[in-house]
């Protein structure tokens, strides 16, 4: 099959190829940070308890964007607003790790997990208002080989720094990405019908089916990232 880009395509395919890259590539650098923090200080046996969490987590946070997509209807403000304050938080582990006792690296492997499931979501969301169902069709391959790259890349890179750095220093690494991953969601272009007034329910039940839908896929793609 012949792939195609028109000139309308281009800068919506560019911005959610980068900012899927930089999303991915955090939660790499992030994920090699968490692993290694965790099984150096806690038993393996705790990791249903933290999948468990990262589960429970995700329900209150769905309620939670329940409520906030009643007031804040482009999309590309609640994405941006997510990856900066992921930032800041994944940027507070890094100062106060060492501080917070024997169960931060547990409190940090939920928080990564629960970070990359919302981000996600928001992600998906954001393309959805941003392009038609005939555009996804030509530019959703790319975007989404943005992922398996970022995902590559933060590999990579986290090898990288472990060699120069202690998995502490990967948290801080993480931190700047999503700052940056933060910038692109204002280069989206949206049509302006598509920050209009929606229906109450039609949020619920669009993220009903993204929490089940990217928590799935982000399990998937970890076990193949392995």
């Amino acid at each position: 099959m012949r792939f195609s880009v028109r000139r309308e395509d281009r800068r919506n395919l560019t911005v959610g190829f980068v900012g899927l890259l930089a999303i991915m590539t955090a939660h790499s650098v992030m994920e090699t940070a968490r692993d290694t923090l965790f099984l150096t200080s806690l038993a393996a046996t705790h990791l249903p308890r933290a999948y468990l969490a990262i589960a429970v987590l995700a329900i209150l946070e769905l309620k939670i964007h329940e409520r906030v997509l009643r007031h804040v209807r482009d999309r590309r403000t609640l994405l941006a607003a997510s990856l900066f304050f992921g930032s800041l938080v994944t940027l507070a582990f890094w100062a106060l790790l060492d501080d917070m006792g024997a169960w931060a690296p547990f409190a940090f492997y939920v928080w990564a997990g629960l970070l990359i499931t919302v981000v996600l979501i928001e992600f998906w969301l954001l393309l959805d208002d941003a392009v038609t169902v005939t555009q996804a069709k030509r530019i959703f391959p790319v975007i989404a080989a943005g992922g398996v790259t970022g995902a590559t890349l933060g590999s990579l890179l986290a090898e990288a720094l472990l060699r120069v750095t202690a998995p502490i220093g990967l948290v801080f690494g993480a931190a700047v990405i999503l700052a940056i991953a933060g910038m692109t969601a204002f280069l989206w272009r949206v049509p302006s019908d598509a920050v209009a007034d929606q229906p109450p329910s039609e949020p619920a039940a669009s993220l009903g089916w993204l929490l089940r839908d990217s928590y799935l896929f982000y399990s998937w793609f970890k076990t193949q990232c392995r």
